[in-house]
């Protein structure tokens, strides 16, 4: 079955909605707020109400992982009761701990679990493949009639066998949703080198997926954040910008383009829009004039030393120090 009327929305950072006919799935939805001990902030905020009448139209929610730009947990108590109302299932993959299940089960959400590669069928012709990634991160394979979207998020997934793997599996890449910046510590304030090797490796991967995928259309997305504490706020100095990764169409026979916030394109026929271009232009020159964060709590030598001791002994209650032992020094397992 051919679909020629597969839409795609993007929200912000991460959250994209993919819908045809009456099935609308969101994922990742963090739209406001700081993550990370107030490390980490959006670029752009969503209204409330703007994001209500996004939930009143969609029926599934898809979480890629636990880390809070991606599972906000002021998201779901915001909207709980909405949520709940329009009977919109959420999609995670099967974890061991089950500690983001046991959360939306406690909270009277709905919540459907996938297994590694296992399909979930919406209906005959919309598939959810869930695919897992290093130690927590998963990517979900939308198989929509004849075509296939890539949603990879910030899955580190960038060697050839990797992706050749995933090729066969799925045939084919209509669109590809990665990641396209650095999103951790890279170094202190005159460590430059490592943030501009670790930008360029972010490029790199970006076209390395599109290579081995054969990806058609590159969207990329889940780095729509900026450094912005006090103590990190140095870390913006080479971040990645929509213009540093639409130069890489020269090097790629795929198509990469930007999306705004509630831009709104079909699949099948995706350009870049040059407002949105200026949109994100204008707010990346103006990050050095974003509000920064002080941290003012002060920490107790002795208590945090109690506290590691404690987190520890915890550990050690859970699992076998001998076990761990061993495969921390068999090298060749890579543990």
């Amino acid at each position: 079955m051919k679909n020629n009327n597969i839409q795609i929305k993007f929200v912000n950072h991460a959250s994209i909605i993919i819908s045809i006919d009456d099935i609308s799935i969101l994922s990742d939805p963090w739209y406001s707020g700081n993550v990370f001990n107030d490390g980490w902030s959006l670029l752009y905020e969503n209204d409330t109400q703007e994001i209500k009448e996004i939930i009143k139209k969609i029926t599934h929610i898809w979480i890629s992982h636990e880390h809070p730009d991606h599972f906000s947990i002021k998201f779901f108590k915001e909207f709980k009761s909405l949520i709940i109302e329009k009977q919109i299932k959420i999609v995670f993959q099967n974890t061991k701990d089950k500690r983001v299940f046991n959360y939306l089960n406690k909270n009277g959400f709905e919540v459907i679990e996938i297994n590694n590669l296992k399909k979930y069928y919406i209906n005959k012709n919309f598939k959810l493949n869930l695919y897992k990634s290093d130690f927590y991160d998963s990517a979900l394979i939308l198989e929509i009639g004849d075509k296939v979207i890539f949603n990879l998020n910030d899955c580190p997934i960038n060697n050839k066998k990797e992706l050749n793997f995933l090729l066969k599996h799925f045939k084919k890449c209509d669109l590809l949703l990665t990641q396209f910046s650095y999103a951790a510590w890279k170094g202190g304030k005159n460590n430059t080198t490592w943030r501009k090797k670790a930008a360029k490796s972010k490029q790199e991967t970006l076209l390395t997926q599109a290579k081995y995928l054969h990806a058609k259309n590159i969207l990329p997305f889940a780095s729509f954040i900026y450094f912005s504490n006090e103590k990190n706020f140095y870390l913006n100095d080479f971040i990645n910008q929509p213009d540093d990764i639409l130069k890489l169409n020269d090097y790629t026979e795929s198509n990469i383009i930007f999306f705004r916030p509630g831009e709104q394109q079909q699949l099948d026929n995706l350009n870049q829009s040059k407002e949105s271009i200026n949109f994100w232009k204008k707010i990346y020159n103006n990050i050095d004039k974003r509000k920064l964060f002080i941290n003012k709590t002060k920490f107790d030598e002795n208590q945090t030393k109690e506290n590691a001791n404690k987190y520890i002994k915890d550990i050690f209650n859970k699992n076998s120090y001998f076990i761990i032992y061993v495969f921390r020094h068999l090298g060749f397992l890579k543990i």
